[in-house]
């Protein structure tokens, strides 16, 4: 497997859980 596709698929995985994060924040704003 090349080592761009490993990128890509370690940059989902690093960006998934801090986009999930960021819709906690934004839902303990709202409430």
């Amino acid at each position: 497997m090349p080592s761009g596709q490993w990128m890509t698929i370690s940059i989902l995985f690093v960006n998934a859980p801090d986009e999930a994060y960021s819709f906690d924040d934004d839902d303990s704003r709202l409430h």
